[in-house]
């Protein structure tokens, strides 16, 4: 008795399992045959990174005229950028609040009054509580701009297609 694959019998070369060296023969539309349920696209242009007509980067970025645009490209490390930014204000305008604290509580020790007095656990706990507020308002500004640039630049760019079109 021989053993089983648990995958069924494997092909040898040569029945069809693999594509064997050598010409083989075109079906139609200029598709090889090579065995029942299996297609070779015809040989072509390999497909590219950029669509036909697009500039690299390099070449956008120092483009004088402003034919090719880069908006596109960067508009989600501005926003990233401006994610992180809105979150370090907020982090700043804590650590600002505790610092104030601090320094009020560090002068009223030595019996100077400072206005601030007991009041800096609250400032503390405002800053912690509604800190986050302007640094929302500055993300959600920052993406509308960039959508409303974004769109600005997808709209140019399609008229142009469309110019180019005749």
């Amino acid at each position: 008795m021989t053993a089983q694959s648990p995958y069924g019998s494997q092909p040898t070369p040569g029945q069809g399992g693999h594509p064997q060296p050598g010409p083989t023969p075109q079906g139609p539309a200029g598709f090889a045959q090579q065995g029942p349920g299996f297609a070779q696209a015809a040989p072509g242009p390999a497909p590219q990174g950029r669509p036909a007509g697009e500039a690299g980067f390099l070449r956008s970025l120092f483009d004088l005229k402003f034919e090719n645009f880069v908006t596109i490209r960067f508009a989600s490390v501005i926003y990233v950028i401006a994610i992180v930014l809105a979150v370090l204000s907020y982090i700043g305008t804590v650590l600002t609040a505790i610092s104030m604290g601090a320094a009020g509580s560090f002068i009223s020790s030595y019996g100077y009054s400072s206005g601030i007095g007991g009041g800096g656990v609250l400032l503390i706990i405002a800053a912690i509580l509604l800190g986050w507020i302007p640094s929302l308002i500055q993300i959600i500004f920052t993406r509308v701009i960039i959508e409303f640039v974004v769109a600005n630049v997808r709209t140019a760019q399609n008229t142009q297609k469309l110019v180019q079109r005749g």
